[in-house]
């Protein structure tokens, strides 16, 4: 494959247009605005995170970082300086000429160790992250004062955005551990399918996700200044990757991007990392409702304001990895995560 300069921008092509239908009813079910029923559904668009393109001016050839972990900390020969910079004319002399990394490799100086690029890759045809969004609530009034509202909503989300680290992922091993420990690990090769490259991202558009979530609310708005708002909330949101997939974790126990190579959802499909199952909510205000002639007294004793929350929720979803293994397989070509296996079942004895 050959590199192409000169363009313009980013993705080849973009969606020209996003066709985002609503519809929404209201139905006073007795006709005395005590009992309301409504709904909605409708397709919302997102746009994709500027982050997801800053790899792609940040990477060879445009750029290139040598990351040095021996040589001295001086200037001059065995110094880590000299290092990279013999690592950076190797690359731009021999990758015109299609050398992969071993040949690179070798045309430096005995001693002297290779840096191979890290390259990402943009989709020919990029779309924005859509969601298919409904709700149904039911609003009972039950005096003056208290109303109970019953409420359900879900969505389902399609071509969010997810990053692959793990394209150019390989058994090649590292300093430390000899590739030939190595005879298989999934579905990962032995060799990095493209050799003139550490590693290697590619920007998708085909991550998916869901949520469903049914609430019960308590209001209560009374002459007296309290205004009173008690909820409960069970949720469940799973999805392929959370928050573009960019490492911009909500929640630091998730995973911050793919972690398959080619395969979005065949470990990732799970609890979002905001999954929060029980959400329960005390919110109460009250404005003091008497008023004063005198404007000093007024002033301090007046119309005051006081306010407060109370929130109980369930914990968030966490990921366990194995970091030995990914350990291991830190050779610069893969994204760096390795989910631990469950071996059996075992249950704790005290």
């Amino acid at each position: 494959s050959r590199f192409a300069t000169g363009y313009g921008n980013v993705f080849p092509s973009l969606e020209l247009a996003i066709v985002q239908p609503r519809f929404g009813a209201n139905w006073d079910a007795r006709g005395n605005g005590k009992s309301v029923l409504r709904g909605g559904v409708g397709i919302f668009e997102d746009s994709f995170p500027g982050a997801l393109v800053e790899n792609q001016y940040l990477t060879f050839p445009d750029n290139y970082g040598a990351f040095v972990e021996s040589g001295s900390v001086g200037q001059g020969a065995g110094s880590a300086p000299a290092f990279a910079l013999a690592s950076y004319n190797a690359l731009t002399t021999g990758f015109s000429k299609g050398e992969n990394a071993n040949q690179l490799a070798a045309s430096l100086p005995p001693g002297v160790p290779f840096f191979a690029p890290n390259h990402y890759l943009s989709p020919q045809h990029m779309v924005s992250p859509k969601y298919l969004e409904w709700s149904l609530q039911m609003q009972q009034q039950l005096t003056q004062t208290d109303a109970v509202i019953i409420s359900y909503a879900g969505n389902h989300g399609y071509d969010l955005v997810s990053y692959d680290y793990g394209i150019n992922q390989s058994l090649a091993g590292n300093a430390s551990v000899p590739s030939a420990l190595y005879s298989s690990f999934e579905d990962v090769p032995v060799n990095a399918p493209d050799p003139r490259f550490g590693q290697m991202g590619l920007i998708n558009a085909n991550a998916v996700s869901s949520y469903n979530g049914v609430s019960i609310e308590y209001k209560r708005v009374d002459s007296r200044g309290l205004t009173a708002n008690i909820s409960y909330t069970y949720s469940h949101a799973l999805d392929d990757v959370s928050n573009g997939g960019q490492d911009e974790t909500f929640n630091a126990n998730g995973l911050p991007y793919q972690i398959v190579p080619n395969n979005t959802a065949k470990l990732m499909y799970s609890n979002a990392d905001y999954d929060i199952r029980n959400n329960f909510l005390v919110d109460l205000t009250y404005i003091e409702p008497y008023h004063f002639q005198n404007k000093f007294t007024e002033l301090g004793a007046g119309g005051w304001t006081v306010a407060g929350k109370a929130y109980w929720r369930s914990g968030l979803p966490f990921s366990v990895f194995n970091n030995n293994a990914a350990n291991d397989l830190n050779n610069g070509t893969g994204n760096g995560f390795v989910l631990a296996d469950v071996l059996e079942d075992r249950k704790s004895h005290v």
